[in-house]
């Protein structure tokens, strides 16, 4: 199948999609249903565009590119209330992807499936529910990885999962490795970031990211001083220098001995 222009599969009540083995090329792809919207196993798929979109309930409601697949794109969409999926043994190269799973039902889910190849500019991975990159995944992301689930006991990133990104988003970025060339300064995943939204530093501080109680002062030395965590989002006392400063009201001391900043 060759079209310069769209190539549009529609279904409003049932399944809509490419059967196993067809190559197509167009300009843009969109297939959209009530059910199931599908590129078949095997399929070689050209386009600028590619969006599958499922309309349905969470019973019937799936997008997925199946297993065995070679999909090139600009831009890559895959969207429905149950599963959004990119299959087994599948390769994607495209400039934006997103799959997206948007229901709230136990079998919801936005998954990346068991050695398939993802390389692209940017990609999010989002569900309301489950997020997963499977077993034996290879993704490649020049630019941001998002993974966002309900909540991240919900996000599951397999260990065997082979992931570089050139930065990380969401809830479940702590689960996924350190971005090419480190994490931007004063930006970080998880835990760091959960816990430095409980540091409020006063003007000349920014926060650092060894601990949640780690502050460097405004100077140009940029000296690193520590105030110990209570667990609570509190922090203990600790001996204080003259006008260096406090963190949620507890006066910060000065590590290395450097009264001047």
């Amino acid at each position: 199948i060759t079209s310069e222009g769209q190539v549009t599969l529609v279904s409003t009540q049932g399944d809509a999609g490419f059967f196993k083995g067809l190559e197509v090329s167009a300009g843009d792809i969109c297939v959209q249903a009530h059910g199931t919207a599908k590129i078949g196993e095997q399929n070689v798929v050209d386009a600028d565009v590619v969006e599958l979109i499922s309309t349905g309930d969470l019973s019937s409601s799936h997008a997925q590119i199946r297993q065995g697949s070679n999909v090139t794109a600009g831009r890559l969409h895959l969207e429905a209330s149950r599963e959004a999926s990119i299959g087994q043994q599948v390769t994607v190269d495209a400039g934006q992807v997103t799959v997206s799973s948007t229901g709230n039902g136990t079998l919801s889910v936005a998954i990346i499936e068991q050695a398939a190849n993802v390389t692209a500019d940017s990609l999010s991975l989002v569900s309301t529910n489950k997020a997963t990159v499977g077993v034996d995944t290879v993704v490649t992301v020049e630019g941001n990885f998002e993974m966002e689930a309900e909540q991240e006991s919900k996000c599951l990133v397999r260990d065997s999962a082979t992931i570089s990104s050139g930065g990380t988003s969401g809830n479940c970025s702590v689960f996924l490795p350190e971005p090419v060339g480190g994490w931007p300064e004063n930006s970080f995943p998880g835990e760091h970031e959960r816990a430095l939204e409980e540091v409020l530093a006063p003007p000349g501080f920014v926060a650092s990211p060894f601990a949640d109680a780690f502050v460097t002062t405004g100077s140009e030395s940029g000296d690193e001083n520590y105030v110990p965590s209570n667990g609570d989002g509190t922090f203990a006392a600790m001996t204080s220098i003259p006008g260096l400063g406090t963190v949620d009201g507890t006066d910060v001391a000065d590590m290395d001995g450097d009264e001047d900043n």
